[in-house]
């Protein structure tokens, strides 16, 4: 389950949660929306990966095909806007599968049981947001491997952490902060950064608006290194 949504839900009655979630977190959304234009993208299809109810959603045009992928469970008169929305282990599910529906491959007992078909396909968004939901994966590699299938060449796909100056429990502190390290591992996953803001509402975020490459646009790591590697044993190269 999602870590953020099922503890803030869990922490907050029920009756008060969409209050409380919004004063918390709502001047950071409103700020993104502003920033990066969002209210711009109409008549476009928009996946929200760890959306929750869809707070984003609400803020973004009436004409886009919204979209929520999230690893809690969302009664249908909770979501803030109706419509599409899909369940998925963001670590181990294959929410990207066509023509299977997003979140359809779960997994009981270590075996991936596949469930009802949808008529959507790979590279079927043109926007996705990953807002504040990585850190709390133990395989961030493997989310944004499937998000990139989701989102079409050369999509819009915005990521966000909170800085190294909020608290977070997160097995791949290293991976997230300092924030070159992040860009970095950005630019491994093809999705070169287009834009780069610090957003200080609520709490202090390192937002990132990147382009979704094909993966021949993939860099090094250490491209800077790569050439003392070549013509080297591993035994070698492990001395360097």
């Amino acid at each position: 389950m999602n870590d953020t949504i099922s503890n803030f839900y869990l922490k907050n009655p029920e009756e008060h949660y969409v209050d409380v979630y919004e004063t918390q977190h709502g001047p950071r959304l409103d700020d993104l929306v502003s920033h990066f234009k969002l209210k711009d993208f109409t008549n476009v299809h928009i996946v929200d990966i760890g959306g929750g109810l869809g707070f984003m959603g609400k803020r973004l045009d009436p004409s886009v095909d919204y979209w929520v992928i999230d690893g809690a469970e969302i009664p249908d008169g909770k979501r803030l806007r109706g419509g599409n929305w899909r369940k998925a282990d963001l670590d181990y599910d294959y929410f990207s599968d066509s023509p299977y529906a997003i979140g359809s491959n779960i997994y009981q007992d270590g075996v991936m049981v596949k469930t009802e078909t949808h008529n959507y396909t790979r590279g079927y968004f043109d926007v996705a947001f990953f807002l504040e939901t990585l850190e709390h994966l133990s395989n961030p590699y493997h989310a944004l491997v499937e998000i990139k299938k989701l989102v079409k060449q050369d999509g819009d796909i915005f990521v966000s952490i909170p800085t190294e100056t909020v608290w977070h429990n997160t097995i791949y502190a290293g991976l997230l902060w300092p924030r070159q390290n992040f860009e970095q591992f950005l630019e491994q996953m093809a999705l070169p950064v287009i834009e780069f803001y610090q957003c200080n509402k609520s709490w202090p975020t390192y937002n990132y608006h990147c382009r979704n490459a094909n993966w021949h646009a993939a860099r090094m790591l250490f491209p800077k290194m790569e050439a003392k590697f070549q013509g080297k044993t591993p035994l070698e190269y492990t001395n360097l």
